[in-house]
């Protein structure tokens, strides 16, 4: 038999976790909240799910895809930073739950080139003649 947690509580209980137990930044516990919210507030919303078991991979890939419409990669990644932490907690302290972000990996984000010179400096050197 399945733990029959709601999203809500479960949330609640891993931030009580990572504040008082892993001792996390009140910046990173904050950032955390707000971006659990968020995916709670989509499940509960464009999914209809309210309990955690009743949550699997295709949810969070549609949350994923959803994100990929309003946000940057880098952003994207720091809520499945979340999102893997988030059920990885439950499925260690609730061991009959699964773990539905197991198998998501992270969205690749674009490499910005260094900036070795600047342009004034390029257009000094292009306009320089000998």
């Amino acid at each position: 038999m399945r733990d029959n947690i709601l999203l809500e509580d479960a949330m609640q209980e891993y931030i009580h976790y990572i504040n008082v137990i892993d001792q996390k930044a009140l910046a990173t516990i904050k950032s955390y909240k707000t971006e659990l919210q968020s995916y709670i507030s989509y499940m509960l919303n464009e999914q209809a799910i309210k309990y955690v078991d009743e949550l699997f991979f295709e949810h969070i890939q549609a949350y994923l895809s959803y994100m990929d419409s309003i946000k940057e990669a880098s952003s994207i990644n720091h809520a499945l930073v979340v999102i893997k932490s988030f059920h990885k907690y439950i499925c260690e302290y609730h061991p009959n739950m699964h773990n539905p972000a197991i198998y998501i990996k992270n969205k690749k984000e674009g490499r910005r080139l260094p900036k070795l010179i600047s342009n004034t400096d390029l257009d000094v050197i292009l306009a320089y003649e000998e």
